[in-house]
C-alpha cells in the first residue's frame, strides 16, 4: 500500500484496503472520482472511488472489468509505452498508437464482461463512470481506467459494440501490437541509421 500511494501522483491521497482478490488488493479511496487499476513495486492494484462502495451490483462491475485489464496485462502495457515514449516523444506515431491500444484494451475488456453478465447493466454503469471522468483530469501514472477516454463518440462505439459483440468479436488488439512493434522497429532502425 505505501508504495502504491509513493508513485501516485499527490502521495497524501488516502486508501483503504478493502478485500484481496488472489495477488490483487482491492482499494477505497475518498479522494478519487473514476476506477482505475495500476500495477507498481510489482504488484497489483484496482483502486475504486468510496462512494461505489454503496451500490454492490455497480461495484461488482467495476471491479470485474479492472480485474479484466490486469488479465489482458494492459497495466504492465503501459509501463511499456511509457519506456518508448521516452525514446520515441518527438514522434506523433507513438501517441497514435498509445490512442489505439487503449481503445482496443477497453473494447476488450467490455466484451468480456458482456460475456459474463447483463448488458444493460454494464451499459449504465460505463455511463456513470464516463460521466463522473468528464468533470477529471487524469493525472494518474503507470494506471488504466474504465473509462480512458470520456468523450460521446468513444462512448457511442464501445455501447454500439456491446449490443453487437455476440455477432462480433473484436479481433483488432492483436493486429494493432503488431503494427505497432513494426513501427517502433522501423523508427529505431531509421534513428540508428540516422546516426
Amino acid at each position: 500500500l505505501k508504495s502504491f500511494e509513493y508513485f501516485h501522483l499527490g502521495s497524501n491521497k488516502s486508501f483503504h484496503l478493502v478485500k484481496k482478490i488472489g495477488k490483487i488488493s482491492i482499494l477505497a479511496g475518498d479522494t478519487i472520482d473514476i476506477p482505475f487499476s495500476a500495477w507498481l513495486m510489482g504488484k497489483a492494484y484496482v483502486a475504486i472511488p468510496s462512494m461505489s462502495l454503496s451500490d454492490p451490483d455497480e461495484l461488482k462491475l467495476i471491479i470485474r472489468h479492472e480485474i479484466q485489464h490486469h488479465r489482458q496485462r494492459d497495466t504492465l502495457w503501459i509501463h511499456f509505452m511509457a519506456i518508448l515514449k521516452i525514446f520515441f516523444f518527438f514522434n506523433p506515431a507513438i501517441y497514435v498508437w498509445e490512442k489505439l491500444m487503449s481503445e482496443v484494451q477497453e473494447f476488450a475488456c467490455d466484451e468480456a464482461l458482456v460475456d459474463h453478465g447483463n448488458v444493460s447493466a454494464y451499459g449504465s454503469c460505463l455511463l456513470r463512470v464516463a460521466e463522473t471522468a468528464r468533470g477529471t483530469r487524469a493525472v494518474l501514472v503507470g494506471t488504466t481506467c474504465m473509462a480512458v477516454s470520456p468523450s460521446g463518440s468513444f462512448l457511442k462505439r464501445r455501447i454500439h459494440h456491446m449490443l453487437n459483440v455476440k455477432t462480433k468479436r473484436y479481433l483488432g488488439k492483436s493486429f494493432i501490437a503488431l503494427i505497432g512493434v513494426v513501427g517502433v522497429t522501423v523508427m529505431a532502425t531509421i534513428t540508428w541509421a540516422s546516426q
